[in-house]
C-alpha cells in the first residue's frame, strides 16, 4: 500500500536535470514578498522578528517539499549488505532488531547498521515495520532525526538499514545517571536549577523534531527516553520511527486507518484516547512528550504502576503521580502547568501543536507569561513595570515627592494633636496607678479570707493530731437528714431568712457518701468536738464581730437574720465524711463532695487556698464563690479538703470601699477570666443608661475589644469611644480570685483630675 500526502500546495520536482513541472502559482498581490514583512501590521517595535522570519523560511520550505511517500511494498532492487559494508560488532539489540557497527567500503566511513532479526524475515508484519522506519527516517530531512544512508539486503533475504553512528548515550541512560549522582552525593552539591535547564533544551530539540514530522503528516507514536539519543557534542537525535503511521488522508482532514486504529506503543507513554480506541493524531505525540517532560523535570514517572496492566490502567482512569520532585526541589508552578496541559486527559484541553508546547516552554525558559498558567493582576503590573522601567521611575520619583509633601504635613498635624495625645496619657497613666493600687488593696483583704480558711485547716489539723476527745462526745455534729424533719432536728436549728433554709448556728451537719453509718465515725467526731466552739470564733473575727462587743446569742442572730460574708465552711475528709458549718439538711441523696470541682482542684494545688469559679446559691439566690484547699498531715499525706463559700456581696463591699470614690468613675466591676461581669459598684443612678446601657458595662459582658487586652494583660488602660463619649477603661489583675478589678472613668472629666494633680505635684527639677 502506498501513500501520497501533500498537506499543502506544493510543487513537484522530478529531477535535476528534467524539466520542471509546476503548479501555477497564484498571483500575489502588490506588496509581497520579502519586503511584505516589514509592512505587516507585525512588524512593529515589541514584535518578535526572528519568529516572523522563522515563520516566512518555513512557509518557504513547505512549497519546495515533495510528498511524503509511505509504502510496504518490496518492489525495489536492493544492494548485498557485504558488497557496501564490512559488518563489525554488535553493540545493541532489541525485539526486533540487531544494531552494529558496519564500515562503508566505498565512502571509508563507520556507520551504524540496524539488520533485522534472522528469525523475522519471513514475518510479513515484521518486514513492513522495518520498512517504514526505514523510509519515514530517510524521508524525514530534519537535523534531530538520524540521516539515512541505505536500504540493502542479503542472501538469505534480510533487510539492513545503515544510518549515522551516534555516539553517545540514550535520554533513560542521562536521567538514570543524574538520579545516581543525586543519591550517592546528595542534590545540595550540584547546579539543581541549570541542569533542569540543560534536559530542557534537550526536549526543546525532541519537540523541533516531532513538530517537523508533524507537518510532514507523520506521528511518531513511541516517544519515550529510550528512543532519544544526545550525542557526544549535546547533539540530539529522535530513533525507532519503526510504529510511525500517517496522520490525515490526502485531505488534510481525514484521519487514516492506521490512526484510528493503532494501539501500539509503549505502555507508560500510550495516550488515554490509544486505550479507549477513539484514534490517535499529533495531540497523541504531545501526550507522550508531556510524559517525557515528566520524567526530565521530576526525574521520576508519571504512572508507577509496576506492570504494564496496572500503567493503562492509570492512565485510562487519569490517575496520575503528583508532579513533585524526587528529590524533593521546588518545581516552578508555571513548569508544572506546562506539564498538567500537555498530558490532559482531553486531547481537546492539550497543547494543540508541539509548537504551542515549545513555545509555552521557551517562555518559562526566558521568565515570561506561560499559556498554561496566565498571569493575574499582579502578575501581569510586575512585568508591565520591568518593560516600562523608565515611566515607573519617573511615577515612583513623583510619587516620594508627593509622600514628602504629606509626611511633611502629617507632622504639622501631628504636633497639634501631641499636645492633646500627651494630656490623655497623663490622664490614663494616673487611672493606672490608682487601678493598680485598689487592685493590691483588694488582693490583700482577700488575701486575709485566705487566712480564715488557713486557720480553719490548722485548727483541724491540732484537734486530729491530740488524740483526745473533747467532753460533748459527737453530740455536736448531726445527720443531714434530721434537718429534713421537725422531729429529728435539733432544738437550735430554726429558719434563717439570710440563708433561705433551716440552719443549725450551734451543730455541724454531717454527709457521708456512699452507704456508711455516722456511728462508724464516733472517735473520728469526738476529737473534733471543740470545732463547734472555734468556728463561731473565726467567723466572728472576720466579720470583725468581737466578743467583748456581742455576745454569742447576737452572733447567732447576726447570722440567722443579716448572714456573714463567710456563708458556709466545710471539710471532706478522704474517707468520705463531709462536715458543713453552720448545720443544714440541704443535701441530696447522690452527693458526692469528692466529685465536686472545689474538692479535685485543690487536690492539684497541695496545701495552698485555690479559688473556684463563682455560682449563685440556688436557696439564697446569691452568688458566691468557693476557696478550697488540702489538709495534710505531718508526713504530707492529704487526709482531706477544707472549704469555704465566700458572697460576692462581700467581695462587693471590699471594692466599694477601696476602689476610686471620685465621681468620673463610671463604674466598678469584678470581671472573671472569661470575661463575665461578677460585680458591678459605683455606678450613679442619674447616669447609669448613659454609663451602662448605652457602652456595653451594663450587659452580663465586658465588650469584646476590652477583654482581649484584659485576657493577655495583668495592668492596663485603654481609651475608647463609645456612642460619641471617650471613656479610659483601666484594669488589674486580682491574682489571689483569678479575677480582674475594672473601673470605667469618664475621660474629659478624669483629664481635669489629671491637670489638677499635675500642678499640684509639678515633676522635680
Amino acid at each position: 500500500m502506498t501513500y501520497k500526502v501533500s498537506l499543502d500546495e506544493q510543487v513537484t520536482l522530478e529531477s535535476e536535470s528534467a524539466p520542471v513541472a509546476v503548479h501555477k502559482p497564484k498571483r500575489r498581490p502588490k506588496g509581497s514578498g520579502t519586503t511584505s514583512i516589514f509592512t505587516s501590521p507585525l512588524f512593529e517595535k515589541g514584535c518578535d522578528l526572528d519568529a516572523l522570519l522563522s515563520d516566512q523560511i518555513r512557509s518557504q520550505a513547505k512549497n519546495m517539499s515533495y510528498a511524503l511517500h509511505v509504502s510496504a511494498d518490496e518492489d525495489v532492487e536492493l544492494v548485498e549488505v557485504n558488497k557496501c559494508f564490512d559488518i563489525g560488532k554488535s553493540i545493541a539489540e532489541g525485539g526486533q532488531g540487531i544494531l552494529a557497527r558496519a564500515r562503508d567500503l566505498s565512502l571509508k566511513r563507520e556507520v551504524a547498521l540496524k539488520s533485522l532479526r534472522q528469525e523475522l524475515t519471513s514475518d510479513r508484519r515484521a518486514r513492513e515495520c522495518f520498512l517504514t522506519e526505514a523510509q519515514v527516517t530517510a524521508q524525514l530531512d530534519h537535523p534531530t532525526i538520524v540521516p539515512i544512508y541505505s536500504l540493502n539486503t542479503d542472501q538469505q533475504n534480510g533487510i539492513h538499514l545503515a544510518m549515522k553512528l551516534i555516539k553517545g548515550q540514550t535520554l533513560k541512560d542521562y536521567l538514570e545517571k543524574i538520579i545516581l549522582f543525586y543519591e550517592m552525593d546528595g542534590v545540595h552539591k550540584f547546579d539543581v536549577k541549570k541542569g533542569l535547564f540543560f534536559r530542557l533544551e534537550v526536549f526543546l530539540r525532541v519537540c523541533d523534531a516531532i513538530s517537523y514530522a508533524h507537518s510532514r503528516n507523520i506521528m511518531h507514536c513511541d516517544l519515550k527516553p529510550e528512543n532519544i539519543m544526545i550525542g557526544e557534542y549535546n547533539e540530539t537525535y529522535v530513533l525507532d520511527w519503526g510504529i510511525a503511521k500517517l496522520i490525515y488522508e490526502p485531505d488534510g482532514k481525514t484521519l487514516t486507518r492506521e490512526s484510528r486504529t493503532i494501539s501500539n506503543g509503549t505502555p507508560r507513554f500510550l495516550p488515554p484516547e490509544a486505550l479507549l480506541g477513539l484514534g490517535r493524531d499529533e495531540r497523541s505525540d504531545i501526550f507522550a512528550l508531556g510524559a517525557i517532560l515528566f520524567e526530565i523535570t521530576t526525574l521520576d514517572h508519571a504512572y508507577s504502576g509496576k506492570s504494564a496492566n496496572a500503567v493503562m490502567r492509570d492512565i485510562k482512569n487519569n490517575h496520575r503521580n503528583p508532579i513533585k520532585s524526587r528529590f524533593r526541589f521546588r518545581i516552578d508552578g508555571d513548569l508544572k502547568a506546562i506539564i498538567n496541559k500537555a498530558m490532559a486527559f482531553d486531547r481537546e484541553q492539550r497543547y494543540q501543536t508541539v509548537d504551542a508546547l515549545a513555545e509555552d516552554l521557551r517562555r518559562y525558559m526566558r521568565g515570561d507569561e506561560v499559556t498554561a498558567n496566565p498571569d493575574y493582576f499582579w502578575g501581569r503590573i510586575n512585568r508591565w513595570c520591568l518593560r516600562h522601567s523608565r515611566l515607573v521611575l519617573t511615577a515612583g520619583l513623583l510619587l516620594l515627592t508627593s509622600l514628602l509633601s504629606l509626611y511633611g504635613w502629617s507632622m504639622l498635624r501631628q504636633m497639634q494633636q501631641s499636645v492633646a495625645a500627651q494630656n490623655r496619657n497623663i490622664a490614663a497613666g494616673l487611672a493606672y496607678n490608682r487601678v493598680g493600687e485598689t487592685g493590691m488593696a483588694i488582693d490583700r483583704k482577700i488575701a486575709s479570707l485566705e487566712n480564715t480558711l488557713v486557720h480553719f485547716g490548722d485548727n483541724l489539723l491540732l484537734l486530729l493530731g491530740s488524740h483526745t476527745s473533747g467532753d460533748n462526745g459527737n453530740s455536736r455534729f448531726v445527720h443531714y437528714r434530721d434537718y429534713q424533719s421537725e422531729q429529728t432536728r435539733p432544738a437550735s436549728a430554726v429558719f434563717s431568712m439570710a440563708y433561705n433554709q433551716v440552719i443549725d448556728p450551734e451543730n455541724f451537719s454531717c454527709f457521708m457518701a456512699g452507704r456508711q453509718n455516722l456511728h462508724d465515725f464516733d472517735g473520728l467526731l469526738r476529737q473534733l468536738s471543740p470545732l463547734h466552739a472555734q468556728i463561731p470564733k473565726l467567723l466572728r473575727n472576720h466579720a470583725n464581730l468581737q466578743e467583748e462587743t456581742i455576745s454569742q446569742p447576737e452572733f447567732y442572730d447576726e447570722l440567722l437574720t443579716n448572714g456573714l460574708p463567710v456563708a458556709w465552711v466545710y471539710f471532706t475528709f478522704s474517707n468520705g465524711l463531709h462536715l458543713s458549718y453552720p448545720g443544714s439538711g440541704a443535701y441530696a441523696d447522690d452527693y458526692n463532695p469528692q466529685q465536686r470541682e472545689w474538692y479535685l482542684t485543690a487536690l492539684q494545688n497541695q496545701g495552698q487556698p485555690v479559688w473556684g469559679k463563682s455560682y449563685r446559691d440556688s436557696l439564697t439566690n446569691e452568688a458566691v464563690i468557693t476557696c478550697s484547699m488540702t489538709v495534710n498531715d505531718a508526713a504530707g499525706n492529704a487526709m482531706g479538703v477544707a472549704g469555704m463559700d465566700i458572697t460576692l456581696s462581700k467581695i462587693k463591699s471590699i471594692i466599694s470601699e477601696s476602689g476610686n470614690l471620685s465621681t468620673v468613675v463610671a463604674g466598678r466591676f469584678l470581671v472573671s477570666q472569661d470575661g463575665t461581669i461578677l460585680i458591678r459598684s459605683g455606678i450613679d443612678p442619674s447616669r447609669l443608661r448613659e454609663a451602662g446601657d448605652r457602652t456595653g458595662v451594663s450587659s452580663d459582658k465586658v465588650p469584646g475589644h476590652l477583654y482581649q487586652d484584659m485576657r493577655w494583660k495583668k495592668y492596663g488602660t485603654k481609651i475608647c469611644t463609645e456612642n460619641g463619649m471617650d471613656f479610659i477603661y483601666a484594669f488589674a489583675r486580682v491574682p489571689s480570685i483569678n479575677c480582674t478589678y475594672l473601673e470605667k472613668i469618664w475621660l474629659q472629666s478624669w483629664l481635669g483630675k489629671a491637670r489638677e494633680t499635675e500642678e499640684n505635684h509639678p515633676p522635680a527639677g
